[in-house]
Protein backbone atom coordinates (compact mmCIF):
# COMPACT_ATOMS: atom_id res chain seq x y z
CA UNK A 1 0.00 0.00 0.00
CA UNK A 2 3.12 2.22 0.71
CA UNK A 3 4.58 1.83 -2.85
CA UNK A 4 1.51 2.09 -4.31
CA UNK A 5 0.63 5.52 -2.12
CA UNK A 6 4.02 6.75 -3.13
CA UNK A 7 3.58 5.72 -7.09
CA UNK A 8 0.29 7.97 -6.85
CA UNK A 9 1.52 10.88 -4.79
CA UNK A 10 4.49 11.30 -7.89
CA UNK A 11 1.95 11.22 -10.30
CA UNK A 12 0.41 13.67 -9.07
CA UNK A 13 3.18 15.72 -8.29
CA UNK A 14 5.15 14.60 -11.36
CA UNK A 15 5.81 18.53 -12.38
CA UNK A 16 7.20 18.90 -8.68
CA UNK A 17 9.62 16.05 -8.95
CA UNK A 18 10.75 16.58 -12.61
CA UNK A 19 11.92 20.07 -11.23
CA UNK A 20 14.16 19.02 -8.44
CA UNK A 21 14.94 15.71 -10.12
CA UNK A 22 18.18 17.14 -11.83
CA UNK A 23 19.70 18.03 -8.25
CA UNK A 24 19.21 14.14 -7.78
CA UNK A 25 20.82 12.98 -10.49
CA UNK A 26 23.74 15.22 -10.17
CA UNK A 27 23.87 14.39 -6.53
CA UNK A 28 23.82 10.94 -7.62
CA UNK A 29 26.42 11.03 -10.32
CA UNK A 30 29.04 13.22 -8.68
CA UNK A 31 28.47 12.47 -4.75
CA UNK A 32 26.89 8.92 -3.88
CA UNK A 33 28.81 7.33 -7.01
CA UNK A 34 32.40 8.71 -6.37
CA UNK A 35 31.55 7.54 -2.09
CA UNK A 36 30.80 4.06 -2.98
CA UNK A 37 33.26 3.52 -5.82
CA UNK A 38 35.80 4.46 -3.54
CA UNK A 39 34.24 2.16 -0.65
CA UNK A 40 34.77 -0.85 -3.14
CA UNK A 41 38.15 0.55 -3.96
CA UNK A 42 39.19 0.49 -0.03
CA UNK A 43 38.46 -3.19 -0.21
CA UNK A 44 40.25 -4.17 -3.19
CA UNK A 45 43.19 -4.10 -5.09
CA UNK A 46 42.89 -1.25 -7.67
CA UNK A 47 44.85 0.42 -10.32
CA UNK A 48 43.56 3.05 -13.30
CA UNK A 49 44.60 0.39 -15.83
CA UNK A 50 42.99 -2.29 -14.32
CA UNK A 51 40.06 -1.99 -12.45
CA UNK A 52 39.52 -3.74 -9.61
CA UNK A 53 42.34 -6.78 -9.61
CA UNK A 54 41.91 -9.07 -6.46
CA UNK A 55 39.53 -8.39 -3.03
CA UNK A 56 42.02 -8.06 -0.47
CA UNK A 57 39.08 -7.47 2.20
CA UNK A 58 40.68 -4.97 5.63
CA UNK A 59 44.17 -5.05 4.12
CA UNK A 60 44.50 -1.54 3.11
CA UNK A 61 43.17 -0.65 6.26
CA UNK A 62 45.42 -2.56 8.06
CA UNK A 63 48.49 -1.02 6.18
CA UNK A 64 47.50 2.03 7.07
CA UNK A 65 47.17 1.16 10.39
CA UNK A 66 50.52 -0.31 10.82
CA UNK A 67 52.13 3.06 8.78
CA UNK A 68 53.79 4.84 11.07
CA UNK A 69 53.30 8.06 8.95
CA UNK A 70 49.71 7.58 9.66
CA UNK A 71 50.47 8.06 13.52
CA UNK A 72 52.77 10.31 13.43
CA UNK A 73 49.92 12.75 10.78
CA UNK A 74 47.16 11.44 13.27
CA UNK A 75 49.05 13.06 16.59
CA UNK A 76 49.92 15.91 14.62
CA UNK A 77 46.13 16.79 13.13
CA UNK A 78 45.04 16.31 17.13
CA UNK A 79 47.36 18.86 18.28
CA UNK A 80 46.23 20.97 16.02
CA UNK A 81 42.85 20.56 16.81
CA UNK A 82 43.41 20.72 21.00
CA UNK A 83 45.58 23.75 20.44
CA UNK A 84 43.25 25.77 17.83
CA UNK A 85 40.06 24.98 18.20
CA UNK A 86 39.92 26.35 22.42
CA UNK A 87 41.64 29.23 21.54
CA UNK A 88 40.03 29.97 18.16
CA UNK A 89 36.55 29.65 20.05
CA UNK A 90 37.83 31.91 22.99
CA UNK A 91 39.36 34.72 20.52
CA UNK A 92 35.68 34.55 18.07
CA UNK A 93 33.56 35.07 21.19
CA UNK A 94 35.68 37.60 22.86
CA UNK A 95 35.88 39.64 19.01
CA UNK A 96 32.05 39.18 18.99
CA UNK A 97 30.94 40.51 22.35
CA UNK A 98 33.18 43.68 21.44
CA UNK A 99 31.59 43.93 17.67
CA UNK A 100 28.03 43.29 19.50
CA UNK A 101 28.91 46.26 21.87
CA UNK A 102 27.23 49.89 20.27
CA UNK A 103 29.39 51.82 21.92
CA UNK A 104 31.96 50.96 19.14
CA UNK A 105 32.60 52.93 16.68
CA UNK A 106 32.95 51.66 12.70
CA UNK A 107 32.20 48.10 14.12
CA UNK A 108 31.05 47.36 10.23
CA UNK A 109 34.37 48.44 9.19
CA UNK A 110 35.84 46.42 11.97
CA UNK A 111 33.97 43.42 11.37
CA UNK A 112 34.85 43.18 7.69
CA UNK A 113 38.81 43.37 8.51
CA UNK A 114 38.27 40.24 10.43
CA UNK A 115 36.08 38.23 7.87
CA UNK A 116 38.68 38.95 4.53
CA UNK A 117 41.34 36.82 5.94
CA UNK A 118 38.21 33.98 5.49
CA UNK A 119 36.84 34.88 2.04
CA UNK A 120 40.70 35.18 0.80
CA UNK A 121 42.60 32.57 -1.14
CA UNK A 122 44.59 29.95 1.39
CA UNK A 123 46.90 30.07 -0.99
CA UNK A 124 47.77 33.64 -1.87
CA UNK A 125 48.02 34.11 1.97
CA UNK A 126 50.08 31.19 2.67
CA UNK A 127 52.39 32.15 0.08
CA UNK A 128 52.71 36.21 2.43
CA UNK A 129 52.67 33.84 5.73
CA UNK A 130 55.47 32.13 3.92
CA UNK A 131 57.51 35.32 3.05
CA UNK A 132 56.68 36.67 6.60
CA UNK A 133 57.56 33.75 8.89
CA UNK A 134 61.16 33.12 6.80
CA UNK A 135 64.03 32.90 9.02
CA UNK A 136 66.75 34.60 7.00
CA UNK A 137 64.50 37.63 5.27
CA UNK A 138 61.05 37.69 6.83
CA UNK A 139 59.57 40.80 8.73
CA UNK A 140 58.50 38.38 11.61
CA UNK A 141 62.33 37.82 12.22
CA UNK A 142 63.21 40.77 11.20
CA UNK A 143 61.23 42.80 13.82
CA UNK A 144 62.50 40.30 16.67
CA UNK A 145 66.43 41.22 15.66
CA UNK A 146 65.10 44.74 16.34
CA UNK A 147 63.79 44.39 19.47
CA UNK A 148 66.56 42.49 20.84
CA UNK A 149 65.66 38.82 20.12
CA UNK A 150 67.03 36.21 18.42
CA UNK A 151 65.88 34.76 15.25
CA UNK A 152 63.25 31.87 15.37
CA UNK A 153 63.28 29.11 12.90
CA UNK A 154 59.47 29.27 12.25
CA UNK A 155 59.41 27.13 9.50
CA UNK A 156 62.72 24.96 9.96
CA UNK A 157 62.24 24.31 13.69
CA UNK A 158 59.98 21.29 14.65
CA UNK A 159 59.16 22.88 17.91
CA UNK A 160 57.97 26.10 16.03
CA UNK A 161 57.13 24.75 13.11
CA UNK A 162 53.14 23.55 14.66
CA UNK A 163 52.72 26.97 16.35
CA UNK A 164 53.44 29.00 13.63
CA UNK A 165 50.82 26.81 11.16
CA UNK A 166 48.53 27.31 14.41
CA UNK A 167 48.89 31.39 14.29
CA UNK A 168 48.00 30.95 10.36
CA UNK A 169 45.02 28.81 11.23
CA UNK A 170 43.56 31.24 14.09
CA UNK A 171 44.40 34.00 11.52
CA UNK A 172 42.08 32.58 8.80
CA UNK A 173 39.59 31.17 10.70
CA UNK A 174 38.76 33.53 13.63
CA UNK A 175 36.64 36.35 10.84
CA UNK A 176 34.18 33.05 10.08
CA UNK A 177 33.66 31.73 13.65
CA UNK A 178 33.30 35.88 14.94
CA UNK A 179 30.50 36.09 12.63
CA UNK A 180 28.54 32.91 13.91
CA UNK A 181 29.27 34.13 16.96
CA UNK A 182 28.64 37.31 16.32
CA UNK A 183 24.71 36.54 15.39
CA UNK A 184 24.28 34.53 18.30
CA UNK A 185 24.93 37.27 20.47
CA UNK A 186 22.44 39.92 18.53
CA UNK A 187 19.67 37.01 19.08
CA UNK A 188 19.77 37.19 22.98
CA UNK A 189 16.89 39.28 24.22
CA UNK A 190 18.43 42.56 25.30
CA UNK A 191 16.15 42.39 28.14
CA UNK A 192 17.70 39.81 30.27
CA UNK A 193 20.67 41.92 30.70
CA UNK A 194 18.94 44.86 31.32
CA UNK A 195 16.73 42.45 34.25
CA UNK A 196 20.47 41.50 35.26
CA UNK A 197 21.61 45.01 35.24
CA UNK A 198 18.35 46.06 37.93
CA UNK A 199 19.67 43.32 40.29
CA UNK A 200 23.21 44.88 40.84
CA UNK A 201 24.93 42.58 38.09
CA UNK A 202 27.90 43.40 36.63
CA UNK A 203 28.86 43.38 32.90
CA UNK A 204 30.96 40.08 33.45
CA UNK A 205 28.68 38.51 36.16
CA UNK A 206 26.09 38.87 33.04
CA UNK A 207 28.48 37.75 30.20
CA UNK A 208 28.92 34.20 32.36
CA UNK A 209 25.80 34.30 33.42
CA UNK A 210 23.26 35.02 30.91
CA UNK A 211 25.47 35.02 27.90
CA UNK A 212 27.77 32.16 27.61
CA UNK A 213 25.01 29.51 28.81
CA UNK A 214 22.57 30.84 25.50
CA UNK A 215 25.66 30.84 23.51
CA UNK A 216 26.39 27.40 23.92
CA UNK A 217 24.38 25.73 21.44
CA UNK A 218 26.74 28.45 18.68
CA UNK A 219 29.82 27.53 20.42
CA UNK A 220 29.30 23.94 20.03
CA UNK A 221 28.94 23.97 16.50
CA UNK A 222 31.19 26.49 15.57
CA UNK A 223 33.35 23.75 17.76
CA UNK A 224 32.46 20.88 15.63
CA UNK A 225 32.65 22.71 12.48
CA UNK A 226 35.90 23.84 13.74
CA UNK A 227 37.26 20.94 14.32
CA UNK A 228 35.98 18.75 11.06
CA UNK A 229 38.26 22.02 9.48
CA UNK A 230 41.15 21.13 11.35
CA UNK A 231 41.14 16.95 10.03
CA UNK A 232 40.85 18.45 6.55
CA UNK A 233 42.91 21.07 6.41
CA UNK A 234 45.75 21.14 3.92
CA UNK A 235 46.62 23.92 1.97
CA UNK A 236 48.44 26.30 4.69
CA UNK A 237 50.71 23.42 5.93
CA UNK A 238 51.62 22.30 2.96
CA UNK A 239 52.19 25.86 1.67
CA UNK A 240 54.32 26.52 4.37
CA UNK A 241 55.87 23.70 5.34
CA UNK A 242 55.88 21.36 2.24
CA UNK A 243 54.64 17.73 1.34
CA UNK A 244 56.69 16.61 3.94
CA UNK A 245 55.61 18.68 6.87
CA UNK A 246 58.71 20.24 7.60
CA UNK A 247 61.66 19.58 9.50
CA UNK A 248 60.49 15.80 11.12
CA UNK A 249 57.04 15.58 9.79
CA UNK A 250 56.40 17.88 12.36
CA UNK A 251 53.27 19.85 10.61
CA UNK A 252 52.45 16.56 8.40
CA UNK A 253 48.26 16.46 8.55
CA UNK A 254 46.10 13.48 7.87
CA UNK A 255 45.03 15.28 4.45
CA UNK A 256 48.07 15.48 3.67
CA UNK A 257 48.92 12.38 4.22
CA UNK A 258 46.17 11.49 1.72
CA UNK A 259 47.64 13.06 -0.48
CA UNK A 260 50.91 11.62 -0.16
CA UNK A 261 49.86 8.35 -0.77
CA UNK A 262 47.15 8.68 -3.51
CA UNK A 263 48.34 11.37 -5.75
CA UNK A 264 52.69 10.97 -4.79
CA UNK A 265 52.91 7.15 -4.61
CA UNK A 266 49.55 6.62 -6.67
CA UNK A 267 48.71 4.62 -3.94
CA UNK A 268 44.69 4.54 -4.77
CA UNK A 269 43.08 1.51 -2.73
CA UNK A 270 45.67 2.73 0.38
CA UNK A 271 44.24 6.13 -0.27
CA UNK A 272 40.29 5.12 -0.69
CA UNK A 273 41.26 3.17 3.21
CA UNK A 274 42.28 6.61 4.42
CA UNK A 275 40.17 8.57 3.83
CA UNK A 276 37.34 6.29 5.30
CA UNK A 277 39.48 6.24 8.04
CA UNK A 278 39.20 9.74 8.49
CA UNK A 279 35.38 9.90 7.86
CA UNK A 280 34.71 7.67 10.93
CA UNK A 281 38.00 9.32 13.04
CA UNK A 282 35.63 12.91 12.22
CA UNK A 283 32.49 11.04 13.52
CA UNK A 284 34.64 10.07 16.61
CA UNK A 285 36.01 13.01 17.69
CA UNK A 286 32.80 15.51 16.90
CA UNK A 287 30.00 13.08 18.49
CA UNK A 288 30.77 13.86 21.97
CA UNK A 289 29.94 17.77 20.95
CA UNK A 290 27.25 17.02 19.36
CA UNK A 291 25.83 15.05 22.25
CA UNK A 292 26.22 18.48 24.46
CA UNK A 293 24.52 20.17 21.56
CA UNK A 294 21.70 18.20 22.05
CA UNK A 295 21.78 18.35 26.09
CA UNK A 296 21.96 21.96 25.54
CA UNK A 297 18.76 22.28 23.03
CA UNK A 298 16.67 19.77 25.96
Amino acid sequence: MKIKSFIAGVKKYKNAYLFIAPFFILYAVFGIYPILYSLAMSFYKYTPAKGFIEFVGMKNYMNVFNDAAFWKALLNTIWFMIFNVPILIFCALGVAALFNNPRIRFRKAFQLIYLLPYVTSSIAYGIVFLVLFDERIGLVNQALLSLGFRRIGWLTSPSWTKITVDIVLIWAWLGYNMLIMLGGLQNINADLYDAAKMDGATGWKSFLHITIPLMKPIVIFTMISSTIGTFNMFNEPFILLGPGGGPSYSGFTLNMYLYSRTFTNFQLSQGAAISFTMFILIILFSIPQIRNSFRSNV
